[in-house]
């Protein structure tokens, strides 16, 4: 008499495939936490530099109101300018200040008006507005990024 051969349980086959499928998954799931770990960070980052953008757009404002003639007239165009907090008041120095590794510096640009009153490239000098330029730069992963903005700023005070 002739008998099947019946024996019960898992061949090597099925082994490498249910573990291959485990180790797949494992992976796909540990790549996720990772992507969205790196992300996380990145946001972090990038919110802390735009509120540090924001701040300095405040404080050029502020120097603004405080005195025209003593802050903004003072400055150099293209000269780097960077907002120090001296524990109970703000000013304007040329030496490179960092904030948790972040480097916010400034410029002033002067602004020209044509015949029309417009601003323009060339023209006539117009010693009541500027054009500031704020940067931040900060280290993301292995390069420098900067976020900027550009606002004019008029003497309205004086």
């Amino acid at each position: 008499m002739y008998t099947a051969n019946t024996q019960k349980g898992i061949s090597l086959v099925e082994v490498v495939i249910a573990t291959s499928l485990l180790l797949g998954i494992t992976l796909g799931v540990l790549g996720a936490y990772s992507f969205f770990i790196r992300t996380a960070f990145d946001n972090t980052s990038t919110l802390k530099a735009t509120l540090l953008l924001e701040e300095g757009g405040e404080l050029i404002r502020f120097f603004r109101d405080v005195g025209w003639a003593s802050y903004i007239d003072t400055l150099n165009p293209g000269t780097p300018y960077y907002f120090m907090n001296n524990g109970s008041t703000w000013d304007i120095v040329s030496t490179p200040i960092y904030t948790d590794g972040f480097e916010r510096r400034f410029y002033v640009s002067p602004i020209y008006r044509d015949a029309f009153d417009d601003i323009a490239s060339t023209g006539t000098l117009d010693p009541d507005t500027v054009e500031v330029t704020i940067e931040v730069l900060y280290s993301r992963r292995t390069a420098t990024t900067t976020r900027t903005a550009t606002l004019l700023l008029s003497n309205l005070f004086e």
